[in-house]
């Protein structure tokens, strides 16, 4: 929704300097917001790999209580 307006305020400024810096404070922005989903992605798979360390480490451990060794 904030790019589509951002275009359509674009379009109705007759400055070509303030054209411009519209459109590059978009383009700032999606930047910023493209690295945060990149950094709250890498914290979720961070997450995801220690909840798969943790059922390996207890699947590890109820197979040594049964009896098989590692």
């Amino acid at each position: 929704m904030i790019v589509t307006q951002g275009q359509s305020l674009s379009k109705q400024l007759i400055d070509d300097e303030l054209r411009q810096k519209t459109t590059e404070d978009q383009l700032d922005m999606l930047i910023r917001l493209r690295s945060a989903f990149h950094q709250q992605h890498q914290a979720l798979l961070e997450n995801d790999t220690d909840d798969f360390d943790s059922e390996l480490r207890t699947l590890d451990k109820l197979l040594k209580t049964d009896g098989y060794v590692k």
